[in-house]
């Protein structure tokens, strides 16, 4: 059977639900058959594709002059949380301590705030902008308008192990403790083990490098989504996936952002159906998305005014 082609006007989500089926009950491995399908809708719809990979082209390079600043911050905030637990040791002259009080949420905290409140007001009024054509100065005040969304924002409240926050917290208290017991076993000495933390890859410049890549993405779709709203333009928001090798595929796991490129949000504030878990941007886990959904995700949102005829 010939490989399905898009229809005439087809959403790219409906195209791609179809083929992929079609590919999977023939017996095409499902991996392959998503690749397949989304060269078959590239290739019938290229003047699409290209003005979509533009913009995202456009969005990562403004995210990449964010990215190093966010990572010395992050890795700063881990320093921080593992030199309290050395005090601590030094205090006590043993490193097998009660972590509870002692690595705590608030340099992460911290963390957060400032790399949010530094990215995110570019792309709210970048957003806003595009949005209103006509109005390119505004009197929107974003940094007010950031701290208020980040004070009202899920992952501050850290009032669940499913907020960043408390998640990082929680690895670097887990690397402790697991480097602690070790080095109990073996007889290590104190100092040749504060040594050891220090070089380890959860206080080092990579694991800051990973949260603050995964976090300028999630600030920037944040902040773009707050400017859309700020706008007041009827606007769906669309699902643009970065369409490469290391975009996460059912091939590496049940998470799937290749499926995801092109799906539609018709409400602003409506959700994305992102392999059965709620998001209403890439990156967001205020309503409990996975990590396998939201770290190292490169993914963006990009907006399709809504004509007034098909307003009600």
């Amino acid at each position: 059977m010939p490989i399905p082609k898009p229809n005439s006007g087809e959403p790219q989500s409906t195209f791609m639900g179809r083929c992929v089926t079609f590919l999977v009950d023939e017996g095409t491995p499902q991996e392959q058959a998503v690749a397949i399908c989304y060269n078959q809708y590239a290739e019938a719809n290229k003047l699409e594709h290209h003005k979509k990979y533009m913009a995202f082209k456009a969005i990562e390079s403004k995210r990449r002059r964010y990215e190093k600043s966010a990572a010395r911050k992050f890795h700063a905030a881990l320093l921080k949380q593992l030199d309290a637990y050395l005090k601590e040791v030094e205090r006590l002259g043993s490193i097998d301590i009660d972590l509870t009080g002692v690595v705590t949420t608030e340099p992460i905290q911290a963390a957060y705030l400032d790399v949010y409140q530094n990215a995110m007001p570019t792309f709210a009024r970048d957003t806003y902008n595009y949005l209103l054509t006509q109005q390119r100065k505004t009197n929107v005040n974003w940094d007010i308008l950031v701290s208020q969304w980040l004070n009202g924002s899920e992952f501050l409240q850290a009032s669940s192990t499913t907020t960043k926050i408390v998640g990082v917290t929680a690895f670097t208290q887990r690397r402790i403790e697991a480097l602690a017991y070790n080095a109990l076993k073996d007889g290590t000495p104190v100092p040749k083990f504060a040594s050891q933390l220090r070089q380890d890859y959860g206080f080092s410049i990579k694991r800051g490098m990973t949260i603050g890549r995964t976090e300028i993405v999630a600030a920037s779709n944040a902040g773009s989504l707050l400017g859309a709203q700020a706008s007041g333009v009827a606007a769906s928001k669309v699902w643009l996936s970065t369409i490469d090798g290391r975009t996460r595929s059912f091939a590496v796991g049940k998470f799937d952002h290749i499926i995801m490129d092109g799906q539609k949000a018709t409400e602003l504030k409506g959700n994305f159906d992102v392999n059965g878990e709620p998001m209403q941007y890439p990156g967001d886990s205020s309503q409990g998305a996975s990590p396998g959904n939201t770290i190292n995700c490169r993914c963006t949102i990009i907006y399709e005014p809504i004509k007034p005829e098909f307003l009600t």
